[in-house]
């Protein structure tokens, strides 16, 4: 029986028990994050006081979500892995300037006055002048010549709009402020100049609209990547879905969970032809309405709500158009005039199920809008009016001037009402 070879069903056995170990080894990150995930839950009930049946729904919904997340992974690099090889130069010095953009906490007026320039706010400038440098080399080297661009179409029209500003800051009620934001203005413009002179194709532009969803897509992730990591300024600081390194406002965080969701549908659902990745962007979407829903940004919802209609429409989608209709007419009804409509309703239909469940879950949905604003504030649109107010009032002062661009709400409007801290879109530098 030795004859000196191993048996051939031995070797099959050996292969056989590499394809099982590599399977189980995909279960290993689940149990890590599961771990960490079951301890960080406990110091939430033990130290935070958080409540311990939303704790469980949560450890619940983990399991399912860490699949989706998984398999959605999975996709993402799918698809990115074809997208990868279309980035060119100018992809890059785009994404430098978006980056630039990102804010790392919060300052008054009065701070920026006092310092206007410091480690974190090095970290916007830093790649601006970056851009800068690249931008002026290949302008002047003409590779490519760019500078035509700057004078002609749309783009010119902006440059113009950004030369008025830039030449506000000399009535500005904060100089530096003011040249500072129309020269980052131009710069931005700039590198539309060289997407406008470089692009020859629609297939080339495709990639550099893609390429900014991605990042703002990158972005959101990383919120919710950040959410178990910094769990106090990421929620329940405010009990609403915001960024925290760097900072994303709930606001701006809604309004860009709705955008990708808005074009996730019209890729889902192309005008012409037949939609591809629709995986993907199904999870895009699903992605961009849950941030929406968490941050609690009710102008987008409006938007959202509008701008899908008008994608359903052109993509000759009724059948969804009305029984969305039908669903969620009755809801928003009972949001509104709930409580007047159950008093109209005769007694024995009042109290039947489908009636309470409708006033049940309309009572929700407009506590959910409310946010714990009372009916003041709310009237008020969250102290807007008065915003507005006071800006009309010195826009009726300085009718022809202004106040300078981009300074006068910071410096003078929000300043008045004694709100220096609040920024209407950038809390930073």
């Amino acid at each position: 029986m030795a004859t000196g070879t191993k048996p051939v069903w031995d070797r099959e056995l050996e292969r056989s028990r590499i394809p099982r170990a590599l399977a189980l080894l995909k279960f290993l990150p689940f149990l890590v994050v599961g771990a960490a995930g079951s301890v960080w839950c406990a110091s939430l009930v033990l130290e935070r006081g958080v409540n311990l049946g939303f704790v469980c729904l949560a450890i619940v919904l983990a399991l399912p979500a860490m699949w989706g997340g998984w398999v959605g992974a999975k996709e993402v690099w799918r698809v990115l892995s074809r997208f990868w090889p279309c980035l060119k130069w100018w992809h890059w010095v785009w994404f430098l300037s978006v980056i630039s953009g990102f804010v790392y906490r919060y300052r008054s007026a009065s701070e920026i006055s006092q310092s206007p320039v410091d480690s974190l706010a090095a970290l916007r400038l830093g790649p601006e002048v970056i851009v800068l440098c690249i931008l002026l080399a290949r302008l002047v080297f003409r590779k490519p010549d760019w500078g035509p661009s700057m004078t002609r179409g749309v783009v010119g029209s902006m440059a113009t709009f950004a030369a008025v500003c830039l030449l506000s800051s000399i009535w500005s009620v904060k100089f530096s402020w003011t040249a500072y934001k129309s020269i980052e203005y131009l710069l931005d413009l700039s590198i539309i100049a060289v997407v406008v002179t470089i692009v020859r194709t629609s297939e080339e532009y495709k990639t550099f609209i893609d390429w900014t969803w991605f990042i703002a897509a990158a972005g959101v992730a990383w919120v919710w990547i950040g959410l178990p990591i910094w769990p106090g300024p990421t929620w329940f600081d405010e009990a609403r879905l915001s960024g925290a390194v760097p900072v994303y406002s709930s606001n701006e965080l809604g309004d860009t969970g709705a955008i990708l969701a808005l074009v996730a549908a019209i890729r889902y659902w192309p005008v012409g032809g037949q939609g591809k990745h629709k995986p993907f962007y199904m999870l895009v979407g699903l992605m961009g309405i849950v941030t929406m829903i968490a941050a609690q940004t009710r102008s987008a919802f409006a938007g959202l709500v509008i701008a899908t209609v008008v994608v359903l429409y052109f993509a000759r989608r009724f059948k969804i158009v009305i029984m969305a209709a039908l669903t969620t007419a009755p809801l928003a009804v009972f949001a509104v005039a709930g409580e007047t409509l159950a008093k109209r309703i005769p007694y024995p239909y009042r109290d039947s199920a489908p009636i309470a469940l409708l006033i049940s879950v309309g009572d929700k949905i407009m506590s959910y809008l409310q946010r714990d604003q009372s009916q003041a504030e709310l009237l008020s649109m969250s102290s807007r009016l008065d915003w507005w107010s006071i800006g009309y009032r010195m826009f009726m002062q300085h009718p022809f001037t202004g106040l300078g661009a981009y300074a006068g709400s910071r410096f003078a409007v929000l300043s008045s009402v004694g709100a220096p801290q609040l920024d209407l879109d950038n809390p930073d530098s």
